[in-house]
């Protein structure tokens, strides 16, 4: 399996280097036989849904990677109050993506990108399981001390701040940065595994689409206010044009999509020295083109 996966489109690094081969082989065979029960019953509505799914895995791969360089340039400059919030939720919006690209969890009018916090934790978690039930419920701790830790700061907020706290009740960088790689890139791996089912069941056929279902990509809803992404409808549009079907993740970001995603992070003064910039170590987890 590690030529597989060394010699496609995406170098993985943390996949193949936490999970022994033959788990991975097992993995790879159970994916494709559930992807050829969809992609052999193939219809409009599919092709529209897993485009958008793999469109929203790839936006929340690129949040993922923003939040954890925040952290980074937040630690630099004494900022740490951001950090139990933003670490937890790079790895949640990780879990997410993973989530978006499982083959047993039905759309059902978008409600697969609506799940509470704990059903996706659950869902990462079981996941890698299928590799290492001992290594997911290592996991599973990892994301419980996540979350307790933003949730310190969330309602009680220890007066000592983040210093004081044992390590027992915090994640680092650095752990968080490793777990949401391997997070991603079974994301990664299963998005690739779609692309190679259609590749092989639905090659000869064109498929349609369905209005109803990319809107749930574009559009956007508070209490009071409803509103469309102009990135999204144009990023969108390109695919269902040019595309016309899903691809990986990978395929999926296009170097435009990125550069355009970090970009809108930017500080708008030029002169402001010391200020965030999003372009910088964008590849901490994820191996953009």
């Amino acid at each position: 399996m590690s030529e597989r996966l060394y010699n496609g489109i995406y170098d993985y690094e943390a996949l193949p280097q936490t999970f022994d081969g033959k788990k991975i082989d097992i993995y790879n065979q159970s994916l494709l036989e559930q992807f050829s029960l969809l992609t052999k019953n193939w219809n409009d509505e599919l092709n529209t849904e897993w485009i958008a799914r793999h469109y929203m895995a790839s936006k929340i791969i690129m949040s993922a990677t923003l939040m954890l360089n925040s952290v980074a340039h937040a630690n630099q400059k004494n900022l740490r109050i951001v950090e139990p919030y933003l670490l937890y939720y790079a790895l949640f919006s990780s879990c997410r993506a993973l989530v978006l690209t499982i083959p047993q969890l039905k759309w059902e009018d978008g409600n697969v990108m609506e799940y509470t916090h704990q059903k996706v934790i659950n869902i990462a978690v079981n996941t890698i399981k299928l590799f290492d039930k001992s290594y997911g419920g290592e996991v599973n701790k990892t994301l419980m001390r996540a979350k307790d830790y933003r949730e310190l700061f969330s309602y009680k907020f220890p007066s000592n701040g983040i210093i004081s706290l044992p390590g027992e009740v915090t994640v680092s960088l650095e752990e968080t940065t490793d777990l949401c790689r391997l997070l991603v890139e079974i994301a990664q791996f299963n998005s690739e595994k779609l692309e190679q089912s259609f590749a092989k069941n639905c090659k000869a056929q064109a498929f349609g689409f369905k209005e109803a279902i990319l809107e749930k990509c574009i559009w956007y809803r508070t209490d009071d206010y409803t509103f469309v992404d102009d990135e999204d409808y144009y990023r969108i549009g390109r695919i269902v044009v040019k595309e016309k079907k899903p691809a990986s993740i990978y395929l999926t970001m296009n170097s435009g999509m990125v550069d355009d995603f970090f970009g809108a992070w930017i500080s708008e003064e030029d002169s402001d020295e010391g200020a965030f910039d999003p372009d910088l170590n964008i590849r901490i987890i994820y191996d953009f083109q």
